[in-house]
């Protein structure tokens, strides 16, 4: 079958009427059979160059360009869709673009492409828990709408370097952060650590020390510290309950190989399978001394309307606390992903 790769210029051209090439590639996409293909940079540039209506109907035309399977593709284009909606700082025109694609989400959400919040961590209140099945809320806010320390999730504590849902057998392998309120300089700052190079630069007897090892990760605590509804903090290896990983695994688009450590608490938590106790508690030392470098980070600031998404696969984040006199208050969405493939399996 005859195909085309489809660059910038000509999708800018083919939409906006006054382009000097426009009669040009629409005469020739007249005449042309064959399949058109394009890259997803090229549409996030394509987005750049054209308005805010004209972008939001090219990309809903635009699904079929992409050469992927069909559950990443649908995950990807929301997440271009609402990236792309949330460039406005007004927060009611942002409201109002979600608004018009809402069939867009529930179309995903009967594909599956978005994962379901885990049964046990909702909480039967509007501040804390979206009715939307596929969203969590992420606040400081209690019921009543006031911000507070604690309240049962993340609260405004300081949340450690993780991966998100590292803790189940098949964690996403992306997630996605709208914010709809944010502290004025009272903290709440996600940072972003790069672990495709963290393994690349870990020292030769680090990685000699790794390889074909698997962590057994915790699921008893949350990012913030906090000890989940209805479970007993483990006082022993042996009650430490949670999925097992490899230490290092293969991106499966990519493959490239990244660091995959998850989170880290005070023993007994997190443990590397079949060496001693004191022997996983100093590898694991070092590693996370070296995957959480500032070197390997960049921080971002959040604005009301900023939408951040991640690839869980290649990285961790990080969040500094929040002033308890402020309000902040997020969404949060994952995408499916895939069970952990070591690079030793892969071979």
């Amino acid at each position: 079958m005859n195909a085309a790769l489809v660059d910038t210029g000509p999708l800018v051209a083919l939409f906006v009427r006054n382009d000097p090439d426009h009669a040009r590639v629409s005469a020739w996409l007249r005449e042309f059979r064959g399949k058109l293909l394009t890259t997803w940079p090229v549409l996030t540039e394509v987005c750049h160059f054209l308005s805010s209506e004209v972008a939001l109907r090219f990309l809903s035309l635009s699904c079929g360009l992409l050469p992927t399977s069909r559950h990443l593709l649908l995950g990807l284009w929301r997440a271009l869709l609402l990236a792309f909606t949330c460039r406005s700082a007004k927060r009611l025109e942002v409201r109002t673009q979600f608004r018009e694609f809402a069939g867009v989400e529930k179309a995903l959400e009967g594909e599956g492409v978005l994962r379901d919040v885990e049964a046990g961590h909702a909480v039967d209140d509007s501040y804390m828990v979206s009715k939307r099945k596929t969203i969590t809320i992420i606040s400081n806010l209690d019921a009543n709408g006031k911000p507070v320390l604690d309240n049962g999730g993340l609260g405004s504590y300081e949340v450690v370097w993780h991966t998100d849902n590292s803790y189940v057998k098949v964690p996403p392998a992306g997630s996605m952060l709208y914010a709809l309120e944010v502290p004025v300089n009272g903290g709440g700052d996600t940072s972003f650590n790069n672990q495709y190079l963290a393994y690349e630069e870990l020292p030769d007897e680090l990685k000699r020390a790794i390889e074909g090892k698997y962590q057994v990760h915790d699921s008893s605590r949350n990012s913030a510290g906090v000890l989940r509804p209805g479970v007993k903090l483990p006082t022993k290896p042996e009650e430490v309950e949670g999925p097992t990983h490899p230490l290092v695994r293969v991106h499966p688009v990519t493959g490239r190989c990244a660091l995959y450590l998850g989170r880290r608490r005070v023993w007994p938590s997190n443990y590397i399978i079949g060496i001693p106790n004191e022997d996983s508690e100093r590898l694991l030392d070092a590693l996370w001394a070296h995957a959480t470098k500032p070197k390997y980070a960049w921080t971002h600031t959040w604005r009301v309307g900023d939408v951040v998404l991640w690839d869980n696969r290649c990285c961790m984040h990080y969040r500094t606390e929040v002033d308890i006199t402020q309000r902040r208050l997020m969404h949060r969405t994952t995408i499916k992903g895939e069970a952990p493939v070591a690079p030793w399996q892969a071979r």
